[in-house]
């Protein structure tokens, strides 16, 4: 026989009101628990101008790292494939929420990129994508002549020594005029 101690827990709802009290704390706890784990675990979807805002971001800096290796005058391999990259990423976020002239620029770095690692091909077609629009526009002088040191430096990657130095002249043309 179990010996009972005279006082309250010898009645069950004594024992059983306390112990179902911290049983229903400790389940919220558990839900609450699981209610924001979930919600931690599902984050909402960005709205399309946060998402665009983003793009932006990434285009721009995407475009002056690549800008920043392209006139660095020393650069390691691991540089030249950083600038091919971040040229390739600034285009690629610039078509997605960039102008035609946005576009147009980003074709260009990529012309300029491609020419400084000496490979002439996707050099040149990089830049006549960047023609096709330039050559629609009113340019700044200062514009044009970029445009034109870019054709000179695809020249080089190509071996075109005349067009090399017709460009370069047309680029020192538009730097006098501006």
């Amino acid at each position: 026989m179990v010996r009972q101690t005279p006082g309250k827990f010898n009645e069950p709802s004594a024992v059983v009101a306390p112990l179902a009290a911290w049983h229903d704390r400790e389940a919220a706890d558990v839900a609450e628990k699981i209610a924001m784990a979930e919600t931690l675990s599902q984050p909402e979807r960005p709205t399309p101008e946060q998402t665009a805002i983003w793009r932006r971001r990434l285009a721009s800096q995407a475009n002056n790292r690549a800008w920043d290796l392209a006139e660095s005058t020393s650069r390691s391999e691991d540089d030249n494939d950083e600038m091919l990259s971040a040229a390739h990423a600034a285009a690629f976020f610039g078509k997605l929420v960039g102008t035609d002239n946005n576009r147009a620029h980003a074709q260009l770095l990529l012309a300029h990129a491609y020419g400084l690692l000496g490979l002439g091909r996707p050099a040149s077609r990089h830049l006549s994508k960047a023609r096709q629009y330039f050559e629609t526009q009113a340019l700044e002088p200062s514009e044009l002549a970029i445009s034109h040191i870019v054709e000179a430096n695809v020249a080089v990657a190509c071996g075109d020594a005349e067009r090399n130095k017709t460009s370069d002249a047309a680029a020192r043309d538009a730097i006098e005029t501006d």
